[in-house]
């Protein structure tokens, strides 16, 4: 699957969606089949706050040349409509947004991560889809993916295969 997946060149790739769905997960396998390919994690700028955060990992992309990069997290969602706002010249070859029922976010976060707070978590995956769902996909190729849909998240390599 991953190999069907990139296969090709310079290619410019955002993971984004709900936390405990598997944009990490799947980001570090594509980087394991693809070495050449820059690995960033937009949990990595939330250091600049939430509104510099998107504009730093811009500044870095283009030390890139939105080439050979795989951008992963929740903030995937924001940095794709700051790009089409103001970077219309970069080109996303494949946006791909994760989302899951709110049940099987809190029992990942319940069984994986026990020390992380479930307080805001609702808010936050209203907040993402709301940035998702402004997004103009109408020329943009995308995967809109609820993994609540199936039984084994394993299964999900193959599901993104079946769809390119």
């Amino acid at each position: 699957m991953v190999t069907y997946l990139l296969s090709f060149n310079n290619m410019f790739l955002i993971i984004a969606g709900h936390p405990a769905t598997g944009k990490t997960t799947l980001s570090e396998k594509l980087k394991a089949v693809y070495p050449d390919h820059t690995l960033l994690h937009t949990d990595d700028y939330m250091e600049y706050g939430y509104k510099e955060s998107v504009y730093k990992l811009i500044e870095d992309l283009e030390s890139y040349e939105f080439q050979n990069i795989i951008v992963e997290g929740i903030m995937g969602a924001r940095l794709m409509r700051k790009l089409q706002e103001v970077h219309k010249e970069a080109t996303v070859d494949l946006y791909v947004y994760f989302s899951a029922k709110f049940d099987h976010i809190i029992d990942v976060y319940t069984r994986e991560r026990p020390d992380k707070k479930l307080k805001d978590i609702e808010a936050t995956i209203k907040g993402l889809d709301t940035v998702h769902n402004s997004i103009d996909l109408s020329t943009q190729a995308h995967l809109n993916i609820n993994i609540s849909d199936f039984a084994e998240h394993d299964k999900l390599p193959d599901i993104l295969k079946s769809h390119l």
